[in-house]
């Protein structure tokens, strides 16, 4: 994204030579890289710098303004498309700053006062038509400081379109334990950070492509001491210790920050934002931006849209509010049995339930977005056609109530007594708002009728006005012959009468001459003027009045903003919990069966998404069995286009669907909490930040094997295949072996076309080989899809690429070579590892692993030039086979090849 140009010194002093454009400047000079749009009349217009750019962004006309011998560029906007224009900025990751008049141009002579209304940043987005109806806009604040002698990151979210504000305190290293990415799994559009942060800098621009904006802001933005009076303040308490943050935290720094910056955008309190929920990761499964992406839940690894994830394919609710916490829900999945357990029984009783589920779910259609309109009370932006959608969804709460009010005993805590009719706040939008108001509050006819005495009179003076101008048309058209006679309305000349020019002879003296046009003329008259001064005033009073009663009403209905937000959630949750119980009826799901193990086991699992895809494919599912004693750890084994990595996505997917509190895809699951899934899918790297495939495998494998534990789930695709076939063969040797020997070890499944790893069942008691197997008609390869027990020692690459159209004759030369290869001297050749059965190789006269030794002595082979190599084959000492060397001798070996170089 391009950075704005900051205005040089000749423009400053064109600028500064008109009054306009010296209000434009002095704000413009307040603020950093926002784009700025002025409002000059009925046009938001933009100057200089802003114009140039904008014009190119938004493709918009570029002009140019004279002033004395200079020019300067200016393009604009109308005022009612402003926000049109500003959505696509916005979703290109600008700032945008609004300056408007805060004067009545009809009431003022003169400069019109102007003042900076409103920042826009990705962040701070209110505005319906840019958000998402069923997607939080977090914006997050970072700082890292000192705890008790620990460097611990604080972090704080905010949704402003929700008041939803979670704050957190993380030790540990960035990148190393993976902290960042775990926490910045709310998905972000915008990151505040101190510019002392650069530790922080540097990890952020790792993790984070170019569509997320990042904020820098000077070291006193984050300052402690500011920040923790900041939110005593703001939230009215005492001390921070009740929402779980320690008074020197860093956590209160990043909070204050964040606070800071919300209500310097806003030019607002934020009232709405009410309380600071715990940002903790002790009560929900850890899932990483790892794991969220190559499992694809939110976005597919193909074209990164929803389509194909598994969020679009549960995505049933009727409520954007829903919409959203099913999102988190699936970011977030519960790691505690009572709260799942709670979810579960809601979900199957809607299930055995279905006219309970048919009705639920038709009344929360009818509900508007409760929750984001609740906001716009607080922030003074609601439209009064929307105070009419709150006031109608509120009315469906009593009816909704009745429905469930038998089954309080099953529905989650506290869910039915949180959903709050707030008849006082009905009964005040009711009274007070016309129920024909439109979206503008400037189109007028905002406040009902009989609310106020001299709204109402003015009212009628505009009735009678009205009807005075039709009956003085009809008057001046019978009396002097003007059949095209009209009265019409502008800014410039006010009210006018307009009469064709073919019956100019008809005019009578007592209309004054104001405008020729090409086919009419317009005139005004004293009668005519009277009346303007009479409908005009009256229009600005009633605008006037309309405009205060209408703040003093959100200043009323304010007070049930915490009401409103708990009924919200409410709806939220019956709306999600519903969807599961419609997606389990409509899709074959079943009901987890959780237990106190450290087992998994799935029978007759289904990949939701595909299945869902494909609803004619005769989906073929599987069993998997991860038990802690005998069989934690699965070698898959079989050629590409056999299922591995669906299975594998399987998984991981029914795991989390399972945690969400979801029926899944299958026949039965028994399955032990699970406190983290990690993954390691090759196929979901982004490179564009630098590294290569193999270090960010090795990123990921060093974060599976530091902090997987014995109730973890870990998901590894083609382990090792970031780099040369021996060296990945080794790496994913030495992690599969260290993930089922340490202490705490994990559920782990590793599919790999290292057929070799397929020894280690025969090394470690835990280790069971499964496959897909391939059969051949007419020398076509068939895959059935179905796990079974055993391991493939071929990759049949050559046949799947068959599939791939390639031509036969690529395919026939791939046939040779590989038959070349499998048939290949013992004598050892470059790259080569003396042909022994893997196991043995690896594993010395203590059992102990000596791979490191075999790969050495492979590379010091392959540095000698074959006249040397040969000297070795005459070795009495050290003639093959190498098989049958100790270790100590493999030792001796090495040193002494090292020696012929």
């Amino acid at each position: 994204m391009e950075v704005f140009h900051i205005l040089n010194d000749d423009d400053k002093v064109l600028a500064s030579s008109t009054p306009m454009l010296s209000q434009w400047l002095e704000i413009k000079e307040s603020l950093g890289d926002e784009i700025v749009f002025c409002r000059v009349g009925d046009f938001f217009e933009l100057f200089f710098d802003d114009a140039i750019r904008a014009s190119s962004i938004l493709d918009l006309q570029l002009t140019k303004r004279k002033i004395s011998k200079s020019t300067y560029p200016m393009a604009g906007v109308p005022v009612r498309s402003l926000d049109t224009y500003v959505s696509k900025l916005i979703k290109l990751g600008y700032k945008v700053a609004i300056i408007d008049q805060l004067e009545d141009a009809k009431k003022t002579s003169g400069m019109l006062k102007r003042g900076l209304t409103k920042i826009i940043t990705p962040g701070t987005i209110t505005d319906q038509l840019m958000l998402e109806p069923g997607k939080n806009n977090y914006i997050s604040s970072l700082h890292m400081g000192k705890l008790s002698k620990e460097t611990v990151l604080g972090i704080a979210f905010c949704d402003i379109s929700t008041g939803d504000f979670r704050v957190g305190n993380f030790k540990g290293d960035l990148i190393k334990n993976n902290v960042l990415k775990s926490i910045l799994r709310f998905n972000p559009v915008e990151i505040l950070y101190s510019n002392e942060n650069t530790n922080l800098e540097e990890s952020l621009e790792i993790i984070f492509d170019e569509n997320i904006l990042l904020t820098n802001k000077t070291s006193d933005w984050f300052d402690l001491k500011s920040a923790n009076a900041l939110i005593l303040s703001h939230f009215n308490v005492k001390t921070t210790k009740g929402y779980g943050l320690e008074k020197n935290s860093p956590g209160i720094s990043a909070a204050g920050a964040l606070i800071k910056y919300l209500k310097e955008t806003q030019f607002s309190e934020l009232s709405h934002i009410k309380s600071i929920k715990s940002l903790e990761i002790d009560n929900t499964m850890v899932l990483d931006a790892t794991a969220v992406k190559s499992l694809e839940l939110f976005e597919n690894i193909h074209d990164n849209t929803s389509k194909a994830t598994l969020f679009a394919l549960m995505n049933e609710t009727v409520t954007p509010m829903g919409g959203r916490l099913l999102r988190h829900w699936m970011s977030n999945p519960l790691s505690k049995l009572d709260p799942i357990n709670r979810r579960l029984s809601t979900v199957e009783l809607f299930t055995k339930e279905p006219l309970l589920q048919h009705k639920t779910r038709s009344i929360l259609s009818e509900f508007c977005d409760i929750e984001r309109l609740s906001t716009r009370i607080a922030l003074g932006n609601i439209k009064p056609n929307e105070l009419i959608k709150l006031s109608h969804s509120l009315e469906k709460i009593p009816t909704l109530k009745n429905l469930i009010e038998d089954y309080t005993n099953i529905l989650p805590k506290n869910l039915f007594e949180n959903l709050d009719p707030s008849s006082d706040f009905v009964l005040l939008i009711n009274r007070n708002i016309n129920p024909n108001a439109t979206g503008n509050i400037g189109d007028g006819n905002i406040i009902a009728e009989n609310v106020n005495s001299e709204l109402d009179r003015l009212r009628q003076i505009l009735k009678i006005g009205e009807k005075w101008i039709d009956n003085y048309i009809l008057k001046e058209q019978k009396n002097h012959n003007l059949v095209s006679m009209k009265i019409k309305q502008n800014n410039h000349l006010g009210y006018f009468i307009e009469i064709s020019n073919k019956e100019q002879n008809n005019i009578p003296a007592h209309f004054t001459k104001k405008q020729v046009m090409i086919n009419v003329t317009r005139y005004i008259s004293e009668p005519l003027k009277e009346w303007e001064t009479e409908i005009i005033d009256a229009e600005l009073n009633i605008f006037e009045i309309e405009q205060k009663m209408y703040q003093l009403l959100l200043n009323e209905l304010s007070i049930f903003i915490p009401y409103l937000q708990k009924t919200s959630h409410s709806i939220a949750i019956l709306d999600c919990l519903s969807n599961f119980a419609y997606l389990a009826d409509s899709r074959r799901y079943v009901k987890p069966n959780f237990e106190n193990t450290l087992d998994l086991l799935i029978e007759d699992g289904r990949h939701p998404v595909i299945e869902a895809l494909n609803p004619n494919l005769d989906y073929v599912p599987n069993n998997i069995s991860l038990l802690h004693e005998d069989q934690r750890l699965l070698i898959i084994t079989g050629p590409n286009f056999s299922g591995k990595s669906s299975l594998l996505r399987m998984v991981g997917l029914i795991s989390i669907m399972a945690h969400m509190g979801s029926f899944v895809p299958a026949n039965n699951v028994k399955i032990g909490l699970i406190d983290r899934i990690f993954t390691r899918i090759g196929a979901s790297d982004n490179l564009a930040a630098g590294q290569s495939t193999f270090m960010l495998e090795m990123i990921d494998a060093a974060n599976i094997v530091n902090n997987s534990t014995e109730k973890s789930l870990v998901i590894a695709d083609e382990l090792g295949r970031g780099t040369s076939t021996y060296d990945g063969l080794a790496i994913a040797w030495s992690i599969a072996e260290y993930l089922h020997n340490k202490s705490n070890s994990p559920k782990t499944l590793i599919a790999t076309h290292y057929h070799q790893l397929s020894e280690l069942e025969d090394l470690h008691p835990a280790v069971k080989n499964y496959q897909f197997v391939i059969k051949f008609e007419n020398e076509e390869p068939i895959f059935d899809h179905k796990l079974a027990i055993g391991s493939s020692d071929k990759s049949f690459g050559v046949e799947v690429a068959k599939l791939s159209g390639l031509p036969e004759e690529v395919i026939s030369r791939g046939r040779k070579i590989l038959h070349i290869l499998e048939n290949k001297s013992s004598d050892v050749q470059p790259n080569d590892i003396p042909s022994k059965k893997l196991s043995s190789l690896i594993m010395d006269e203590d059992g102990q692993s000596s791979l490191e030794n075999w790969f050495q002595l492979s590379t010091t082979l392959n540095n000698l030039t074959p006249e040397k190599r040969n000297t070795v084959n005459l070795s009495s000492k050290y003639k093959y086979p190498f098989e049958r060397l100790s270790k100590q001798q493999l030792n001796e070996l090495i040193e002494y090849l090292k020696g012929l170089r």
